[in-house]
């Protein structure tokens, strides 16, 4: 082979070297079609059962220790409820604490009131007697 042939031949093979190194653009990605999602919805903070109660004036010192036993248990569980909420579901939970937190007060009150009749009582009885 000849001088010019040698060169016409690295010549060709560098061309289809660099061909292949790359040198075409990568084809654009067509953006997929937009999907209808709907919007997210949130779900409902949990609400304490409202069950209707006796007045609690007509309540059994007993009975009132109850209630607050089980107020003092709902307050637990809904303030573990406000410590993972926020916005309008924090709203919610903070209604709910402010009731139950009213209720415990007065259900307080109750038992102060009539742990001081009971104590009334026994003494006139004991007076009495």
């Amino acid at each position: 082979m000849t001088r010019p042939m040698q060169a016409l031949m690295i010549l060709i093979s560098l061309l289809l070297i660099l061909a292949g190194c790359g040198g075409a653009t990568e084809p654009t990605a067509t953006p997929l079609p937009p999907t209808v999602t709907s919007a997210p919805t949130r779900t409902p903070a949990p609400t304490v059962a409202v069950t209707p109660t006796p007045a609690m004036e007509a309540m059994t010192l007993e009975q009132l220790q109850e209630r607050e036993a089980a107020i003092v248990a709902e307050l637990a569980i809904e303030q573990r409820h406000m410590d993972g909420a926020s916005g309008f579901e924090g709203a919610q939970v903070q209604e709910i604490l402010d009731r139950l937190n009213r209720e415990l007060r007065e259900v307080r009150e109750l038992i102060e009131a009539a742990g001081s009749a009971e104590a009334t009582e026994a003494a006139t009885s004991e007076a009495g007697s």
